[in-house]
């Protein structure tokens, strides 16, 4: 392991090495106390030592597994977070768009009453969401044998259920603030299982105290 794949796996795996550092030692002074008991209490610190070496190269192997897989995607999570936000504010805003038409439709069904609610912006800018379909699709066709499972899986059920949401679309089952807000919904939940594998990859989750 690389001087840089050591400290990262002392500072993320600090309370398991404890504990076997807590087995050895304790294991130490027990072989040390029960000495003069035979070869049968040697064998015990014999095993007891093994097990410890075989749990603590475990674990390295584990993280290096881990550091392997964080740097060889890395960059595809990262952009696809990114675009996944990116995306987010734009439903978030033409939601605000539909709301503000939904609302303007009953003030001018009252010809006497001002509208009182400030127009929001149309998005002017939906190549976010050409660039996360790309995105998905490359996770689904092209990279799906070299990244993880839970990231395909997620990819997978997005699609699908945008897919599904297009056709309620077309049947009229959704429409303008509905139709947003279920899409909403949908990316909401796509960011946040990525958002939890990218802690998990880069270990961020093992650095809090």
């Amino acid at each position: 392991m690389k001087k840089e794949e050591v400290y990262s796996f002392v500072l993320n795996h600090y309370r398991k090495i404890a504990k076997w550092l807590f087995l050895l030692i304790g294991g130490t002074f027990l072989g040390l106390a029960w000495a003069d008991k035979g070869d049968s209490v040697s064998n015990m610190m014999l095993v007891l030592l093994t097990a410890v070496a075989v749990g603590l190269n475990i674990e390295a192997l584990r993280e290096a597994r881990r550091v392997r897989a964080w740097e060889a995607n890395k960059d595809l999570l990262l952009g696809l977070k990114k675009e996944l936000v990116q995306v987010h504010k734009i439903y978030e805003q033409q939601l605000e768009v539909e709301e503000y038409q939904e609302y303007l439709s009953g003030v001018q069904s009252q010809d006497d009453q001002e509208p009182e609610m400030e127009k929001p912006e149309d998005v002017a800018d939906w190549s976010p969401v050409v660039k996360l379909n790309d995105r998905l699709n490359g996770v689904l066709f092209v990279f799906a044998e070299v990244l993880p499972a839970e990231v395909v899986n997620s990819a997978r059920k997005y699609v699908e259920d945008s897919k599904e949401l297009d056709r309620d679309v077309d049947d009229g089952a959704f429409y303008g603030c509905q139709l947003y807000d279920e899409a909403l919904k949908q990316i909401c939940d796509l960011e946040k299982e990525i958002s939890l594998l990218i802690r998990k990859l880069s270990g961020v989750d093992a650095l809090k105290l």
